[in-house]
């Protein structure tokens, strides 16, 4: 496996109206600076945080792209950039951005989507020798779990049952050649999430399910009649094994009555039930077909079952997901990360 070169950029805290500190760090260059996000931006986050806020809009993901791309990437982060893409190419190591969001505002922001250059925009976060990656807390990972087949427990709520079927679909081949091992388990209620993760041995746990706000301003999934975030957090401690979750948010048509959707709420849970044991998380930034979210998914999750690192794998599943959506713009899913958490899985010999 390439070695890593990690470039690490921390974006915050705030430090006045709109501006922002700045500080990156390769090897033992480090830069700082003062940057400053735009009143669009910051407005784009601030609406994202309220319930029942619409997803991201993609009606210019060009543009927006390009502005993320200024605000975060100063000119002197550029060239310490460079420096980092040229030394990984000598020694045949990927340089892995990582955007550690030292102010909460900023995490809704689909940096994801971010471009850089002139002439020809390319973005980091499709491109396998820069793949982009989000830092949450610096926690020495647990070591790889076995892989082989690779375990995935399919959660749905009532209404996201489609979702598990496209993925079912999706990896077909996968499946049959002994590589992914999956159980689905639709219209779930919180006592069958606790009993199939109880019965252990699952390396990845799929959540097809709305993220809600609840009155008392708890982030709850919802599945059955709600698990908020620290029940979540509770039922995991035990599943020695698992090292990924997948949080693909709400992808049926919006029901009455789901009154406190959060559009961040993905995200936020995947930071939330994060930490040595489980040290990756994935989230869907906003609504995808079911065909779609099981492109990316299958596409991830097959490259984790062939020993793929998790940010090769998600940087594969974003392409994919590109690729097959063509000319139609798509929200590219967030990977979540503890430094180091590259590999998840110790491969084992696949059945022949």
């Amino acid at each position: 496996m390439p070695r890593v070169i990690p470039l690490q950029i921390t974006l915050g805290p705030q430090l006045s109206e709109g501006v922002y500190a700045l500080a990156a760090a390769l090897r033992d260059e480090e830069i700082a600076a003062e940057v400053e996000i735009r009143k669009p931006l910051l407005a784009l986050a601030d609406r994202l945080f309220e319930p029942e806020a619409a997803p991201v809009p993609i009606v210019d993901p060009t543009t927006l792209g390009q502005t993320l791309g200024r605000a975060l990437f100063t000119d002197e982060l550029r060239e310490l950039m460079l420096r980092g893409a040229r030394e990984a190419a000598e020694v045949g190591a990927r340089l892995q951005i990582r955007l550690h969001l030292a102010a909460y505002e900023l995490a809704a922001l689909p940096w994801e989507w971010l471009t850089l250059g002139k002439a020809h925009r390319w973005a980091p976060a499709l491109h396998l020798d820069y793949p982009l990656v989000r830092i949450t807390r610096r926690t020495r990972p647990a070591p790889p779990a076995p892989g082989v087949p690779l375990r995935v427990l399919a959660i749905a709520a009532r209404g996201e049952g489609p979702q598990l079927e496209a993925l079912e679909a999706a990896l077909a081949e996968e499946l049959d050649a002994g590589l992914v091992a999956l159980r689905l388990l639709e219209d779930a209620t919180p006592s069958a999430l606790e009993r199939a993760l109880a019965a252990g041995g699952f390396h990845v746990l799929h959540l097809a399910a709305p993220v809600l706000l609840t009155r008392d301003e708890r982030l709850e999934v919802a599945i059955g009649s709600g698990v908020d975030s620290s029940e979540l957090a509770d039922m995991l401690l035990d599943a020695e094994e698992l090292r990924l979750v997948s949080f693909t948010g709400e992808h049926g048509r919006r029901r009455e009555g789901r009154t406190a959707r959060l559009a961040v709420g993905p995200g936020l849970l995947g930071s939330i039930v994060m930490d040595a044991q489980r040290p990756a998380s994935i989230a869907f930034a906003g609504p995808l077909t079911p065909e779609y979210g099981a492109i990316f998914s299958a596409a991830c999750y097959a490259e984790l079952a062939q020993g793929a690192p998790v940010d090769l794998a998600v940087t594969l599943g974003r392409q994919a997901l590109v690729a097959r959506a063509g000319t139609t713009p798509v929200p590219l899913p967030q990977l979540r990360m503890l430094p180091g958490a590259e590999r998840l899985f110790e491969l084992r010999q696949a059945p022949a």
